[in-house]
């Protein structure tokens, strides 16, 4: 959340990691990106509680200018969903 890696080189490392692990055992690669995508917005919305809790509860204000691109990030993982998927949360970050 610090670094905001762009989206292709993302993409690269899994592909690099898939590549690793399939070195050492099979893997179903779409089972796994599937659920890769859905820890990711998990993620997202974990470091976004945890900027507003440090910036808005404990008063770390330096926690704050990382929240536009943690909404960032986490909207462009939204969109690497399938469309029904998320619905509700999409409705709300589409307002942020």
């Amino acid at each position: 959340p610090y670094v905001g890696l762009p989206r292709d080189l993302q993409e690269r490392l899994v592909t690099y990691y898939m590549e690793r692990l399939e070195a050492y055992r099979p893997v179903d690669t779409s089972r796994f990106v599937e659920a890769y995508r859905y820890c990711a917005v998990n993620r997202n919305l974990q470091i976004l509680g945890a900027f507003a809790f440090l910036s808005r509860v404990k008063g770390k204000a330096a926690f704050q200018r990382y929240i536009p691109a943690a909404v960032s990030a986490l909207k462009q993982n939204l969109k690497a969903l399938p469309t029904a998927s998320c619905r509700r949360l999409n409705e709300v970050v589409a307002r942020l």
